[in-house]
């Protein structure tokens, strides 16, 4: 067991950044990590809020920003998953990769597609994120907008930045129609607007 082991109780919020901090010090290195794959950096991009501490602690020399768990999952991921997006702009400051996929092929902007962050999506666009990436099963960030989140926002600015409306997935079914399945009434009306289901956009 990874002294990081002894930071969390088991609960993927419960994350002790202080015993993880400490273990730094002591047992473990930055590089080091408990049973699940987590790194000290991951605990500190779960931790909303205190951006002062994670700055400090991405200050530090041979930090890797883009270490993966055992799920594939970079820090990016996970301050994305929670909304944490100040902290996934000291990530990308500090060299994350935006495009780099987990175990099922998502992204950091498919997971901001599918909660909805548009604050974090426009960031990872600017910073070169790939609108038209796909996972194992084809589906693209538009795809995730669909099927999740119906916003209109997060759609129009995939489209803006050229998303492929028509793009199918694994299955041959494109965005339009996972908003159809998931009763996604804005994301249709954008991707109907944009040309989805007429004419094809190159």
């Amino acid at each position: 067991m990874s002294p990081l082991d002894l930071t969390d109780s088991g609960e993927p919020m419960d994350c002790n950044i202080d015993a993880a901090t400490l273990c730094i010090g002591n047992k473990a290195n930055i590089g080091e990590t408990d049973s699940k794959g987590w790194t000290v950096l991951i605990y500190y991009a779960r931790l909303d809020g205190n951006t002062t501490q994670t700055a400090q602690f991405l200050a530090q020399e041979g930090l890797d920003v883009n270490q993966c768990d055992n799920d594939g999952w970079t820090p990016l991921h996970h301050a994305i998953a929670i909304g944490n997006t100040k902290v996934c702009q000291l990530l990308v400051e500090k060299g994350a990769d935006v495009n780099l996929a987990n175990s099922l092929g998502e992204t950091a902007l498919m997971f901001c597609a599918k909660h909805s962050n548009l604050e974090a999506a426009t960031l990872l666009i600017e910073s070169g994120a790939d609108v038209n990436q796909e996972n194992r099963v084809g589906w693209t960030p538009l795809t995730y907008c669909a099927r999740y989140c119906d916003s209109a926002q997060i759609a129009k600015l995939l489209i803006y930045h050229w998303a492929k409306v028509n793009q199918p997935d694994c299955l041959g079914w494109p965005p339009l129609t996972h908003c159809a399945l998931a009763g996604g009434k804005l994301v249709a009306e954008a991707l109907v607007c944009n040309g989805a289901g007429i004419t094809p956009r190159q």
